[in-house]
């Protein structure tokens, strides 16, 4: 259906917000492909979204989106092929949104009854009240994305890099479907192309001895028990394999790769690949901690 409002991958991300809320989404964009093709040797699923796109948050859903134009239809209301486009629709299509616009779709219908008017005349207001004292809720605050990310930063010690710094190689995604140490958001590699992504995180350090070197990552049973990190450092390029699967912290501190030598000055370098890995591969910073400090937070 295509209505005076039609919901945009701009509503779903924030950048614009739906007026006359009915109801709350937050399911992240994913558009299924629509066909598999072969393309230069490889198999290219046509019509898929990279990804699983996170919506920064729950965004409305506004009450024009499902309701037709009053020139076309004045007693229906579409709680499912709502009004919008091809990729909000990736967003809004889940069963909990289906559930929310159903409940307030029914309330508006009920007022249209008692009223005696059509759908598109229904007064919001009255609506919105209902609504809101039957438990449904239709507006939501984001956080200030800076200052979420300085204070999750102020708790790691030493430098940290956040994977909104690195260097990708290959096509890597954005998520927050876990919580991430640093930042509102992760990457991780799609599980596919092994072998052909990676991710390079730079730094240069101000003094120089021994770090503890850490990867910061979001476990979950379906990423990577080996993904490689290769840490280049003073003493030469040494690669570690991390098991994704496994939690990051232990006793609040996260897991140390080793502690290497670097030098005042020169760049730090520290790689993640999708090489031979059996899961999704995450990314979400890099930590360099003098060894003296990480000593003192392991024997707290």
């Amino acid at each position: 259906m295509i209505s005076d409002l039609v919901m945009t991958e701009h509503h779903c991300r924030h950048k614009e917000v739906a007026a006359k809320s009915v109801g709350l989404a937050s399911y992240g964009i994913d558009i299924h492909e629509i066909r598999r093709i072969a393309h230069k040797g490889m198999m290219v699923r046509e019509g898929k979204l990279l990804g699983h796109t996170g919506t920064r948050g729950p965004y409305p859903i506004g009450y024009d989106a499902i309701v037709p134009k009053a020139s076309e239809c004045n007693n229906l209301l579409v709680t499912f092929a709502i009004s919008a486009s091809h990729v909000a629709f990736g967003s809004t299509r889940m069963e909990p949104v289906l559930m929310i616009l159903s409940q307030s779709a029914a309330t508006a219908a009920s007022q249209a009854i008692d009223d005696e008017c059509s759908i598109q005349e229904v007064d919001y207001k009255k609506l919105r009240k209902q609504l809101l004292a039957d438990g449904q809720l239709l507006d939501w605050t984001m956080p200030k994305k800076s200052s979420t990310t300085h204070s999750r930063a102020q708790k790691l010690s030493g430098i940290v890099v956040d994977d909104s710094q690195a260097e990708f190689t290959g096509e890597w995604s954005k998520s927050n479907g876990q919580p991430p140490l640093v930042g509102t958001t992760y990457h991780h590699d799609g599980n596919k192309a092994h072998g052909r992504k990676s991710a390079r995180f730079k730094t240069i350090l101000p003094a120089s001895g021994e770090y503890e070197v850490r990867l910061l990552y979001t476990a979950h049973e379906n990423r990577a028990t080996n993904a490689p990190v290769i840490i280049q450092s003073a003493d030469g390029v040494k690669t570690v394999y991390v098991n994704q699967r496994q939690p990051i912290l232990v006793n609040r501190i996260p897991v140390s790769l080793g502690v290497f030598r670097f030098e005042a000055g020169k760049q730090a370098r520290v790689t993640v690949s999708n090489t031979g890995t059996d899961g999704y591969v995450t990314v979400d910073g890099v930590q360099f901690v003098p060894l003296k400090i990480a000593k003192a937070e392991r024997a707290e």
